[in-house]
């Protein structure tokens, strides 16, 4: 197969796929029509599928293209490179040869009427076969209408829309007539209030790597399950499967999968080994510093992650109290917790977390915009008009933090994080803490967690600067 995946700037794929000969890198034959045709079958699922991008691709390679190895690799990550341009293709589809926008956005961040999900998935294969393939706008089009008819979808017989914006795309793929912000949200496939947002508080050049590091794939990060094993004989695992891999910079219980591999088939994961679980996410647990015999609140415990690493530090010796306002989120944890031979973690029902305060530690990992995650969920900038949805948010966190604040003993421990960097769901609500009775309490102090990052009672961790998914982490500890 010699499809060639995304790895340059839209500008840069713009004169490199003049030099290139598109009958050589997309081969026409009824296989390859057909994964086409199943690639954009999985791209039409991602954008109308309330889930996980990982799980939409999971579900669709099992159950409509019945495909893995090396094609099963191949759709995941275009799909995933699709998904990733999905913003870059919106306002190509309005901005491309056009001095005035052919629609108005009702919203920021709402995705225009006039791309229906029927019409999106074409329009995306063009984009795609032009500027990640580099194929012309005729051959394009031409390689789409097979692609539908190998799985069985007729391509409309007008495709006007569709051969006009093939057009387009062929003459200004980098919107040169489009307004400055307007550029910049098309190359780097980021939400134009995102781009006005991080460039006003990072500066230009921060806010540049930053939508940069938005666009690229997600690292694969694993946590050690200190209660079976070693970060080492983890390590030595991977590279005995031909798994390069190396330790985490940060976290003492991570490692680093230095290239995309399928570990759930891998002896050391059946046997409870490690946890795929982002660096970033491992240091919210290290910010707790659990002690063993200590009684701890995971109070947005979700999937379980972070509980499942609080009992490795605490090495199953005290209790953690696992909790969530969805019992449905929970339920991955219940699945997971025999594998990983953690006996201390007690699933609490929605609602009755305060049946078993007081804790010694509470963690609120609340709610969020979840923009921090970007890399791994760019979904999450087209789900309504931004200063709604932060609204929304910051009330939930809000009430998290009144609701489960109180819960913590005196002397107790509150961690406060959220996979974000955006103010008002961050510094806003650490005013919040500290009025409720809580006094900052340096990180420095907590012996796992590595001194090198701050000299604070908080860290706002960036993938530009520390390569990990974006949180804020804040520790506190109650004195009345």
């Amino acid at each position: 197969m010699v499809f060639r995946l995304e790895t340059t700037t839209p500008t840069e794929r713009k004169s490199e796929s003049r030099r290139m000969d598109a009958h050589r890198l997309i081969p026409e034959s009824p296989q390859h029509d057909e994964l086409r045709g199943f690639l954009a079958q999985l791209y039409g699922e991602l954008i109308t599928r309330p889930y996980p991008p990982m799980d939409v691709i999971g579900r669709f390679l099992r159950t409509r293209a019945k495909v893995s190895g090396s094609p099963g690799r191949f759709l995941a990550a275009s799909a995933s490179a699709m998904l990733r341009a999905r913003i870059r293709l919106l306002t190509q589809f309005q901005w491309a040869g056009r001095s005035e926008p052919a629609f108005e956005w009702p919203e920021p961040q709402a995705v225009p009427d006039a791309v229906s999900p029927e019409d999106e998935p074409r329009i995306a294969m063009v984009r795609w076969l032009m500027e990640d393939c580099g194929a012309g706008a005729d051959d394009a089009l031409r390689l789409v209408n097979a692609a539908f008819e190998a799985v069985g979808e007729k391509c409309p017989e007008e495709n006007a829309d569709l051969a006009e914006f093939a057009a387009r795309l062929e003459k200004d793929a980098d919107l040169s007539n489009a307004p400055p912000v307007v550029r910049e949200s098309a190359e780097w496939s980021i939400a134009r209030d995102l781009v006005e947002r991080w460039t006003k508080r990072f500066g230009a050049a921060e806010a540049r790597g930053l939508f940069e590091s938005m666009g690229r794939p997600a690292p694969l990060d694993i946590r050690v399950n200190r209660l079976k094993t070693k970060r080492r004989h983890v390590i030595g695992a991977l590279n005995d499967n031909h798994v390069p891999c190396e330790a985490s910079q940060w976290s003492r219980d991570g490692v680093r999968v230095l290239k995309k591999a399928n570990l759930h088939p891998l002896t050391a994961y059946a046997e409870g080994w490690f946890e795929v679980q982002d660096e970033g996410s491992q240091l919210v647990s290290l910010a707790v510093g659990p002690q063993p015999g200590w009684r701890v609140l995971d109070a947005c415990a979700g999937g379980g992650g972070k509980a499942l690493h609080l009992a490795g530090l605490m090495r199953n010796r005290g209790e953690i109290f696992a909790h969530d306002a969805s019992a449905e989120r929970m339920e991955g944890l219940r699945k997971r917790l025999g594998r990983a031979a953690a006996s201390c973690i007690r699933l609490v029902e929605p609602g009755h977390a305060a049946d078993q305060g007081p804790y010694d530690a509470v963690l609120i990992d609340a709610p969020c915009l979840g923009f921090g995650t970007l890399r791994r969920s760019p979904e999450l900038m087209l789900r309504g008009a931004l200063q709604q949805r932060m609204n929304e948010a910051t009330a939930l966190q809000r009430e998290c933090i009144k609701t489960y604040a109180p819960l913590v003993s005196e002397g107790g421990v509150l961690v406060y994080a959220v996979c974000s960097f955006e103010a008002e769901e961050t510094f806003a609500h650490l005013r919040i803490i500290e009025d409720m009775g809580f006094q900052p309490s340096s990180l420095n102090h907590v012996p796992v967690f590595p001194r090198a990052l701050s000299r604070r009672h908080d860290v706002t961790l960036l993938p530009t600067r520390h390569q990990t998914d974006g949180f804020l982490i804040a520790r506190f500890v109650r004195m009345s």
